[in-house]
């Protein structure tokens, strides 16, 4: 499995939610790799990106799992989610027919996603930890089967060229593209969003606009 990981440099929120996702994964942790980037925004600590990282590698040695680290110059999260799904393409060379699960820093799973059953699979599914309400995967955590992610969740940011919410580009693309192949399950209450305090507390907001075209997708 690989893991596409989106961060920034706040190991006080990786100590809880990456904490709670690793225990879960320690039944397949030595088949589990993965792909983080750590955009250079930060709380009122100022923490480096090479601070998050160190927290990072110490929480994966620990559990025994593989990783990769980018760690950009600038933040934009439009092209860190194109840097880790263009990285997650190129992986499907190395872990054929892997199964990506999505996993932003700040969401904490809250109920056992019981991923050793899935990845044992060989049927296509997308199984989506949050609620039912966007009738569509959201960038909550999401476990993708390798397929559903190729045809799905991979195109709809590399086919694209211009800076934008990339959720939004995932989202408007499946809505789009979605045949109704692939069964999509929602688990409504597994996980939960912890950012948004640490961001208030920190005096920051993402700066992102619906109809926001052709500009970083970042932090202020």
């Amino acid at each position: 499995m690989i893991v596409a990981a989106p961060c920034i440099c706040r190991s006080s929120i990786h100590a809880e939610c990456y904490e709670i996702l690793l225990k879960m994964l320690e039944c397949v942790a030595h088949r589990t790799y993965f792909v983080v980037n750590i955009d250079p925004c930060s709380g009122t600590n100022n923490e480096s990106q090479i601070e998050t990282e160190s927290h990072l590698k110490s929480l994966f040695d620990r559990f025994g799992v593989h990783y990769e680290f980018h760690k950009p110059r600038t933040a934009c999260f439009f092209t860190a989610t194109k840097r880790i799904l263009s990285r997650v393409n190129d992986l499907f060379e190395v872990y054929p027919m892997s199964d990506i699960l999505w996993f932003e820093d700040d969401k904490k799973i809250t109920k056992d996603i019981k991923i050793e059953h899935d990845l044992s699979r060989t049927d296509d599914y997308v199984k989506h930890f949050w609620r039912a309400s966007a009738h569509c995967p959201t960038f909550h955590p999401t476990l993708w089967s390798a397929r559903a992610a190729q045809n799905y969740l991979i195109p709809s940011i590399l086919s694209e060229t211009a800076s934008a919410d990339p959720e939004l580009l995932m989202m408007h693309y499946w809505r789009k593209h979605y045949k109704h192949e692939i069964p999509l399950t929602h688990y409504n209450s597994f996980s939960t969003d912890i950012g948004r305090e640490w961001q208030s507390k920190n005096g920051i907001k993402k700066w992102i606009r619906e109809d926001m075209v052709n500009r970083t997708v970042t932090y202020i």
